[in-house]
């Protein structure tokens, strides 16, 4: 069977300044997912998702590549 894996977490803005357009990206069973949040005020804590990899395995392994945004 396939499956559909994703990788859930919480980001938090540590700057002092607002943050735009902020990706966070992740490899899931080889294949790179992502997740966007539009803004994110000094502070702010939000929750994500990324979007799913469909995969065999049912726990498959997952490494933080690392986050890209705009100021």
């Amino acid at each position: 069977p396939l499956y559909t894996a994703v990788v859930q977490g919480e980001a938090t803005n540590n700057s002092d300044g607002a943050l735009k357009n902020v990706i966070i990206k992740y490899k899931v069973a080889g294949q790179i997912t992502t997740a966007i949040i539009f803004d994110m005020a000094p502070g702010q804590k939000v929750p994500f998702i990324t979007k799913g990899i469909r995969t065999k395995a049912l726990n498959p392994s997952f490494y933080f590549e690392g986050i890209q945004h705009d100021e």
